[in-house]
């Protein structure tokens, strides 16, 4: 099934680039009618005892679609390259967007740190109550717990932000089955092969379904109704069966329609890589307020106010007449 990898943290446009070209190279070498086995090496790609890139995404569907499926492979990579061009430029955008809020995010990892920095420099018994003391000890655990809690805690609201890389999204879904059905195949057997290629079960059960002439509406049902195992982990097989159920009542071609929720899918991605990026900016605020800063005052703000309190002499009142 399509499980959420955790998204790489990080600008990676080289290696993106990198890949675009490959598989601009590879299609290239395909379409000029060499073998598969000698394109991959000739395209800078690495391949398996097995002969099969060793690549994430799109490819590796690609090339296990065309190995397994009987799918000209120069058609289905050249799909694949459309679609993920449009999705490198949409997490592009995400990226650009999330470099402000990442840099916050970098500072505000070190505010506590800066807190005993500024009290030893403002005054130096502070740094003697901090770790002299049972007292300074408290407080340093303290800190250090807050601190914990809120670097863990932007790290998992960058993590949440960032878009996934490598991993066999819902465009790529639709892209494979749209090349599948230019190919030949019918459409069970379209959805069942690259089912299986993805790892959506239940894409792959149902096209095996449709195949042996179940209906439409039965075949579907474990999408349509959410009761599939993988149904809320990929959204790849409800978007497929979108795109597909009015070409299939009208009995009018599914390509139209494929290549148009193929769009759609990016643009919603990029919309909502882009939606995350900027809430979180205000989400930052969250572990800044509630950890961060706290952090800050206990091992900054106090031990210089307890060094300061402690050093001051109180006059003997019982010697005032």
């Amino acid at each position: 099934m399509l499980r959420k990898r955790k998204p790489a943290r990080g600008v990676r446009t080289g290696a993106a680039s990198l890949q675009s070209a490959q598989l601009a190279d590879a299609v290239a070498l395909l379409e000029s009618g060499l073998p598969p086995e000698r394109v991959w090496p000739e395209s800078g790609i690495a391949v398996d005892d097995a002969g099969m890139p060793v690549v994430e995404g799109g490819i590796a569907a690609a090339a296990r679609l065309a190995r397994d499926g009987g799918v000209p492979l120069a058609g289905v990579l050249r799909r694949v390259m459309e679609v993920e061009r449009d999705r490198q430029d949409a997490i592009d955008a995400c990226e650009v967007a999330l470099a402000g809020p990442r840099m916050s995010a970098r500072v505000l990892a070190w505010l506590p740190l800066a807190g005993v920095g500024l009290a030893t420099l403002l005054d130096p018994r502070a740094f003697t109550l901090l770790f002299t003391t049972a007292m300074g000890w408290v407080l340093l655990a303290l800190g250090g717990g807050l601190t914990w809690m809120g670097r863990k805690w932007i790290r998992r609201l960058l993590d949440a932000a960032t878009p996934a890389r490598g991993e066999v999204s819902e465009p790529l879904v639709l892209a494979l089955v749209e090349a599948t059905l230019a190919a030949g195949l019918d459409t069970g057997g379209a959805l069942r092969r690259v089912g299986e290629v993805v790892g959506e079960v239940a894409l792959a059960d149902a096209g095996a379904a449709l195949s042996r002439g179940v209906p439409w509406v039965v075949a579907w049902e474990p999408v349509v109704t959410g009761s599939a195992a993988d149904a809320d982990e990929g959204g790849g097989a409800r978007a497929v069966e979108r795109a597909l159920r009015a070409p299939h009542r009208c009995g009018a071609s599914a390509m139209p329609a494929l290549r148009a929720a193929v769009e759609d899918s990016v643009r919603a991605a990029r919309r909502d890589a882009q939606t995350r990026a900027a809430q979180l900016g205000v989400t930052l605020s969250l572990p800044l307020t509630l950890c961060l800063l706290p952090a800050f005052v206990v091992v900054g703000i106090v031990p210089m106010v307890v060094a300061v309190v402690g050093s001051v002499e109180l006059p003997d009142l019982s010697q005032v007449p």
